[in-house]
């Protein structure tokens, strides 16, 4: 029988978890440090924290000395932008704001769009129009642009802590439906898809054996 710890863990507006199969102290460790770990990315990347390194360079437009955390964040986001041609990009915070998305899920007590269609989508910036400096690490917003990173930030932090517990021992960190896995498991991780009309039912059984799987919704 394969030996299991878990982690039960709330983390960048979300609820999740991780798993690693192996015990002992350096399981432990490891198990016992990734909310700190966590907490220090989302001191950095949250866009719900006015102290945020994230929300001050949105406030001021740029930053002379970004942090690696940031920078790297960045780097991952303007990657996704350009690979899914816009379709996903960090430079939609201000429709996002329009939508009515202005603080975590947990504290919204609604379903954004729930009431009705609300105001117009408004288009999301070109990402090509921030200026970065890779020697000193400096960004440029120009006027208008704002940035939130949550459609990459909470899968690449995901990725980086299943690989960081996975030199321990085989690994899976969920954060918020951005699951992650690492090390040689002996078994496929299977990752149940929730049906959002009825929760209680599955509506697939994914069997992940490398890299990563994500869900995305309205819903939670």
């Amino acid at each position: 029988m394969t030996t299991m710890l878990t982690l039960e863990l709330r983390a960048m507006g979300c609820r999740g978890g991780a798993v690693l199969l192996a015990d002992g102290p350096a399981a432990r460790d490891a198990l016992r440090g990734l909310p700190g770990w966590l907490a220090a990315r989302e001191r950095i990347l949250s866009r719900f924290d006015p102290e945020s390194e994230l929300a001050r360079l949105n406030a001021r437009g740029g930053t002379d000395r970004a942090s690696e955390i940031l920078w790297a964040a960045l780097d991952v986001a303007l990657a996704a932008a350009s690979e899914s041609d816009g379709m996903v990009t960090p430079t939609v915070l201000p429709a996002l704001l329009a939508a009515g998305y202005d603080r975590p899920f947990d504290e919204m007590g609604r379903v954004v769009g729930e009431d009705g269609p609300g105001a117009p989508g408004r288009p999301a910036p070109d990402v090509r129009a921030i200026e970065r400096d890779a020697t000193t690490r400096s960004i440029r917003l120009p006027p208008g642009v704002l940035l939130d990173l949550g459609g990459t930030a909470k899968g690449w932090t995901a990725d980086v802590a299943a690989a960081h517990l996975g030199r321990v021992a085989p690994a899976l960190v969920d954060l918020g439906g951005d699951i992650a896995v690492a090390g040689r498991a002996p078994e496929p991780w299977p990752i149940a898809v929730d049906d959002p009309r009825t929760p209680e039912v599955d509506l697939d059984l994914v069997l992940l054996v490398s890299g990563g799987v994500a869900t995305s919704g309205t819903d939670h």
